[in-house]
């Protein structure tokens, strides 16, 4: 695989709204240095389902000011104007992530049964890249996006 594979970690309110389609941005204060077009997201729905959910195919990733962002984004990320300006208070800069393909996994795979397989497995406060076993797992299938 040439692309890029990495883990976010997402609210579960937006992972929802990303795989209904509503969501089509994913707004982010730091990013990978290398993510772009065609590499691939593993998301994490962060506490209370804490499981991998399922996965998107970057369309696009841009960068810009908070300001000039939140015009065109704020209702592609399906987040409140308040907590978007709270959430890049200070910052200056914000990445937005287009979404491409998406897949929900067969099986969400638990933190709980994450942490059995890959032995010890933390989620990522906001990303990491995943190494080859972590990919290999059975819940985590691809291949539609790749």
């Amino acid at each position: 695989m040439s692309q890029n594979i990495i883990l976010l970690s997402i609210k579960p309110i937006y992972v929802d709204k990303i795989f209904s389609g509503e969501k089509t941005v994913e707004l982010r204060k730091v990013i990978p240095k290398a993510l772009g077009t065609g590499d691939i997201v593993i998301v994490y729905a962060s506490s209370p389902k804490k499981c991998i959910y399922g996965a998107f195919s970057v369309k696009k990733v841009i960068k810009g000011s908070p300001t000039e962002l939140s015009e065109r984004l704020i209702e592609k990320a399906c987040i409140p104007p308040q907590d978007y300006f709270e959430y890049f208070d200070g910052k200056n800069y914000a990445y937005a992530i287009f979404i491409d393909q998406k897949i929900v996994f067969e099986e969400q795979t638990q933190l709980y049964k994450l942490r059995e397989l890959l032995g010890g497995f933390r989620p990522p406060q906001n990303f990491r890249y995943l190494t080859p076993s972590e990919i290999a797992l059975e819940s985590i299938n691809i291949d539609v996006l790749v």
